[in-house]
This record gives structure tokens, C-alpha cells and sequence, in this order.
């Protein structure tokens, strides 16, 4: 038979279309239409002499002979049982697919050649990154008693604050949030009327959606920190007063360099989330596969301590049960007779 050129199989079982492989598998599949090649998705008896096979139920899986490259993905190796399966079906593969670079070297500690197996970024799902948001529950006094005039003290240093968004519950603070509207920084302010039913219910619910409740006042503070408290914010609040009797109260901090340096670090993780989710999208995942399977991928290096990376894996395995058993007979079959 004729290979169809340019084209990619995925394997897979249907019993896993609606599991987080098959969302993966879809995902993947739509990255390389968009480049322009032929991608289904089938079980193995729906192959159609694609040139690129991907397996990715690992347990029902055998090389296409019609392929030029099949390669297989490996999930959850997390009992004797499957490390006995792979064991006995893995090597007429082209290439091993891990979730990551410590399972393929798991695998190449268990045998399988160096240059077949790959450990690329399980890739994200998910492309919106959830804001920092940081608030504070009280009210606004124009002699800058609450110092939230480090906000902008910061901003003069460092841009970037302005990816956070700060969130203010409370009176009087339009004159404030005015001049964070003239940097083009992100704020939300909520003041309520006092006479609206429930007023201060209402208020506090706002604390739910922060990550960290701020309060940088040397002022004795106000009880919007026991608010936030209670519910499980993250709290950012100068030391003194009843603060110093919170206990495991967060970040507490005692000058302006203490807040630069907090921000500093929540910018840094932050910015290394939103990295995190870029490089590993299901684009570059795809990428990274056609460059696997196009042999343009360097192999993994041989780790030097295999024997403690095996013994490290296999104390953490499942215990044998019924189920994982009549799996594994199951699964067995089906690569005999199949």
C-alpha cells in the first residue's frame, strides 16, 4: 500500500476520548492541521496507512507495519504489572513519548535504548493565567496614612507592578485609584453604601477572590486583616499592633524595601508562571514531536545512577490488586491476539 505522505495517525482507545489523553490528543491533533498536515485520531482498527502513528493508550498498542515512524506515549507506570507490560512490548517502537524528562530516564534506567526515548513538557491545557490580585478592606485617609503610596513608589521603579491587579474595599479611595488610572495600572474599587442590606457581608465576600490582603499602615491597623484571615488570604501587612499576634501570618514586613522586596518576588514567580505556560502550550508540544520524529531531537542523556532511580520509583509503586491483575491479563491478550 501506498503511505499517505505528510500525515499523523493517533491511536488511541475509546475508552479514553474523554480522559485528559484524549483532550490532549485533540489538542495536538488541531496544532498540526494548522500546519498543514493530515492528523486523525482512530482506534487501531481505524489506521489508514499514515505515514506517523502515534500511540497513545500505550496498553493497546502495536507498531503499524505500513508506518514509517510509530512511536508510543507512556503514562503511569505505577506497578509491577506495567512495568512488566511495557517491558515486553516497547522495542518495536521508533520512539518512546514520556510526560517528562524524569520518566524517560526512569525508562532508559529500565533498558529501553537512550535514543529512542524522550521526555518532553506535558503541555498545558489551559492559555489564560490567572492576575495577582491584592487587596486591602478600609478605608482611604488623605494624609497617606496607610502608605499606599508604595504602590506608586514602586511603580517609578519597576512597570511591571502594574500586572497586579489591587483591589480596594472601602470610602474615599476615587482620588487614589484616579492616579493609578493615570499610569494605566489595574485596580478595582468597591465602596457601598452603608444602608444597602447585608453591607458588610457584601464587602468581606470581595476577600474571596484575593490572593493576598495588603495592609502597610503603621497605624495600629484595621480589622479588614481579621477579615482576610479568617477566609484564608494570604496576608502582606506590617508588623506591630495586634498583627504580631496572628499567627502564621504570612508576610509581614516593617519598610518600603521589605514590600519592593515581596512585590519583586511575586512579579518573579508570577512572570515564570507565564513562561512556564508559553514555552510548554500545545504548540511547541507539537513541534517538539514532529522534530522527535523527524530524528532532529537530541537523546537523552544515559543517567549515571540507574539502580537508585529504579529503587526510587519502585517503592513508590501501587500495591497489586484484582482490578490492576485482571488489567494486566486483559491487556496482555489483546497484544497476543490482536
Amino acid at each position: 500500500m501506498t503511505l499517505m505522505s505528510n500525515s499523523i495517525y493517533i491511536n488511541i482507545v475509546e475508552s479514553a476520548g474523554d480522559w485528559i489523553i484524549g483532550n490532549i490528543a485533540k489538542d495536538i491533533q488541531k496544532e498540526f492541521v494548522l500546519k498543514g498536515i493530515s492528523c486523525s485520531i482512530g482506534d487501531h482498527d481505524n489506521y489508514n496507512n499514515e505515514e506517523i502513528c502515534f500511540h497513545m493508550s500505550y496498553a493497546y498498542a502495536k507498531p503499524f507495519k505500513n508506518a514509517r515512524h510509530n512511536s508510543i506515549f507512556i503514562t503511569h507506570i505505577d506497578d509491577q504489572l506495567k512495568e512488566k507490560l511495557i517491558k515486553n512490548n516497547l522495542d518495536k517502537f521508533d520512539s518512546i513519548i514520556c510526560m517528562s524528562e524524569d520518566d524517560a530516564k526512569y525508562l532508559v534506567s529500565l533498558g529501553f535504548p537512550n535514543t529512542k526515548v524522550f521526555g518532553p513538557k506535558l503541555p498545558v491545557r489551559s492559555s489564560t493565567i490567572r492576575p495577582i490580585r491584592m487587596g486591602i478592606f478600609s478605608s482611604y485617609y488623605k494624609d497617606g496614612r496607610k502608605n499606599e503610596g508604595w504602590i506608586l513608589d514602586y511603580y517609578k521603579l519597576n512597570k511591571e507592578i502594574s500586572n497586579i491587579i489591587f483591589v480596594f474595599i472601602g470610602d474615599h479611595w476615587g482620588e487614589f485609584v484616579k492616579r493609578l488610572d493615570d499610569l494605566d495600572m489595574s485596580f478595582e474599587w468597591h465602596r457601598t453604601n452603608r444602608n444597602i442590606s447585608h453591607e458588610y457581608e457584601f464587602q468581606i465576600s470581595k476577600l474571596d477572590n484575593l490572593d493576598y490582603y495588603f495592609y502597610l499602615g503603621f497605624d495600629g491597623g484595621a480589622m479588614g486583616t481579621y477579615d482576610a484571615y479568617s477566609r484564608g488570604v494570604n496576608l502582606l501587612i506590617t508588623s506591630g499592633s495586634y498583627h504580631d499576634e496572628i499567627p502564621n501570618a504570612d508576610l509581614k514586613i516593617s519598610s518600603f524595601n521589605d514590600f519592593k522586596e515581596i512585590i519583586d518576588q511575586l512579579l518573579d514567580n508570577q512572570k515564570n508562571k507565564v513562561d512556564f505556560f508559553k514555552s510548554n502550550s500545545s504548540m511547541n508540544y507539537a513541534k517538539k514531536l514532529l522534530s522527535i520524529w523527524g530524528g532532529e531531537e537530541s537523546s537523552i542523556e544515559i543517567p549515571l545512577n540507574p539502580s537508585e532511580i529504579l529503587e526510587d520509583r519502585r517503592s513508590k509503586y501501587s500495591s497489586l490488586s484484582l482490578r490492576r491483575f485482571l488489567s494486566f491479563i486483559k491487556q496482555s491478550l489483546w497484544m497476543r491476539f490482536k
